[in-house]
């Protein structure tokens, strides 16, 4: 099933969103962790909710539930771009950026979602990071308040890429075909598959010069040709939604727009399965072996009542049978192998049986109960925080001149503060 948005489903997005220029953010919340939500108002189409999971969703959509997150990011946010108009929007080259500009005033901030890995959004001016969602470090860039903003290494553009360039990259891709045109050439898995009909199973690199062509000739069909936005489905399923006509699966439904297809299609996805926390994982633990120690009583309880049954049996085995150099003798009854202690007789075989049982179902008893039981989670003491600055530890406070007065709390301390901090020109 489709995990998130490609760069060509992007780039159809960001074409149907021009509509949307001129619109007025009213209000800017965060529902979830990775849902920011755009109200917006729009002259001709009214009230608007733009929708972005971070993960890599963006929608046009109806309001969603849940309680609004505040503080931090959201309220920097709006600070900066409530009741501003919607400038432009577009996709950043050819990643899966949306980058929303935004007009109040004098002032022109810019509003960046990354819409990959973890997702991240930014809120930028004049080229620098004002604030970040979440602040990042990566080998070639920082994404960090007050640090100029850096994209990705740009990924290639399959609307913009020539023949040449398009041969190129599959001639030095080590990959099969399928996820060279998924990942080198930037099409996605599901637009990829389309495209290579025919000639899945081949290295990219040995495609030949014939096939590389009718292969870009294509992929730019699919591009350029007519779009019908739709959920696609095998086997009753839903795999994916797109704006370009796929092939390769059961059925189709069609929708009027991009932004309705997604809302749909999201609406279709299971529901992600939630990991138990640890408390949770202990219980199932211990009720699972309390089960399999009541498994193993009940069979220990089945031998001891068969060796009963079959004493003579049993006496006549033992007295003619050969035990291992343990001392134990191994003796099959109803289809069942029994291992009995051969110095024993058949009687003292089945209580040693019988004890052995009861020993588990206590342990399976003590089991269920210490799952009933919640666990009592012990916090730990918070440290206090350490003073950021020398003069933190004493009696201090900024004088009209801009100065630090520092003062001990006694002559001990007042001594100290000379001796170690006073330097020349203090005073």
């Amino acid at each position: 099933m489709k995990k998130a948005l490609s760069s060509p489903d992007l780039r159809v997005l960001a074409e149907g969103w021009q509509s949307l220029i001129g619109a007025r953010v009213e209000q800017v919340q965060r529902p979830e962790a990775n849902l920011l939500h755009l109200k917006l108002r729009h002259r001709q189409r009214g009230t608007l909710h733009l929708l972005v999971d971070l993960q890599g969703w963006a929608w046009l959509g109806d309001a969603p539930t849940g309680a609004p997150t505040t503080g931090g990011f959201v309220t920097l946010l709006r600070k900066h771009i409530r009741k501003a108009r919607i400038e432009s929007i577009a996709q950043l080259g050819a990643d899966r950026i949306l980058e929303l500009r935004f007009a109040v005033g004098e002032a022109r901030p810019v509003l960046l979602l990354e819409l990959f890995h973890r997702g991240n959004a930014l809120l930028c001016e004049d080229g620098v990071i004002v604030q970040a969602l979440r602040r990042q470090e990566f080998r070639h860039r920082t994404l960090a308040p007050g640090e100029a903003y850096q994209p990705p290494p740009s990924p290639s553009d399959s609307f913009a890429a020539s023949e040449a360039q398009f041969a190129e990259l599959l001639s030095a891709s080590k990959r099969q075909l399928v996820p060279a045109l998924a990942v080198e050439c930037n099409l996605g898995g599901d637009f990829a598959e389309t495209a290579a009909r025919g000639l899945a199973g081949t290295r990219a690199a040995k495609l030949p010069a014939t096939s590389v062509a009718t292969l870009w000739q294509r992929v730019h069909e699919l591009l350029d040709g007519e779009r019908q936005p739709a959920i696609f489905f095998r086997d009753g399923e839903p795999v994916t939604v797109s704006p370009f006509p796929l092939e390769g699966f059961d059925e189709r439904r069609d929708f009027e727009s991009l932004d309705a297809a997604i809302a749909a299609f999201r609406e279709l996805r299971p529901l992600p399965v939630v990991p138990p926390d640890a408390d949770e994982r202990r219980e199932a633990k211990q009720r699972e072996a309390a089960e399999q120690f009541l498994a193993k009583a009940a069979q220990l309880r089945s031998d001891g009542e068969l060796l009963f049954t079959h004493a003579a049996a049993v006496a006549e085995a033992l007295a003619t049978g050969e035990p291992d150099y343990r001392g134990w003798l191994k003796i099959k009854l109803e289809e069942r192998e029994l291992e009995l202690e051969a110095a024993l007789p058949a009687e003292s075989n089945a209580s040693r049986l019988f004890d052995a049982a009861k020993r588990l179902e206590r342990k399976a008893r003590r089991a269920r109960e210490l799952a009933a039981v919640p666990r009592q989670h012990k916090r730990k003491p918070a440290k206090p925080a350490a003073p950021q600055e020398w003069f933190e530890r004493y009696r201090w406070f900024v004088a009209s001149s801009g100065e630090i007065a520092v003062a001990g709390r006694d002559a001990t301390s007042n001594d100290r503060i000379v001796k170690r901090y006073l330097k020349a020109g203090d005073r």
